[in-house]
Formats: C-alpha cells, structure tokens, sequence
C-alpha cells in the first residue's frame, strides 16, 4: 500500500504557513501571509457559527473561538 503523505515529508520541520523561508520571493512570502490569514478567519466564522454544544462535543469553548484568530 502507497503512502499518501509522501507530499508532507518534503516540508521543512519548522514550515509555518505564511513565514517566509530563506532565499523566497518576497511577493510568494506575502502569498503565503494572505492565504495563512484567509485560513484561520475561515476556520474562525465556521467554529462561531457552530452552538455550544457543538463546540463542546470537539472540545472547544466559546471563548477559545474568540481568541483564535488572535494566536499567531
């Protein structure tokens, strides 16, 4: 059986989405800033727009919504 991670292991151990990596293109750096910032207010609007309960049943709290998009 093929393993169908292979395309992750060719990433550096310290990848960040959005932080430029030595030698980049300083306008591929600011690509990846966007689309790191895009990600996280989408995943943002989709955790605020579940209940409570819903947040609980994948171990989040209200509050920790709220400070997601915050934490870099």
């Amino acid at each position: 059986m093929k393993n169908t991670l292979k395309t992750c292991q060719t990433l550096p151990l310290t990848f960040e989405p959005g932080r430029a990596i030595a030698g980049q293109n300083p306008l591929a750096a600011l690509y990846g800033r966007f689309k790191s910032w895009h990600l996280r207010r989408r995943n943002r609007l989709i955790l605020s727009a579940l209940s409570d309960d819903q947040l609980k049943d994948i171990g989040l709290s209200r509050s920790e919504v709220e400070l997601y998009d915050k934490k870099k």
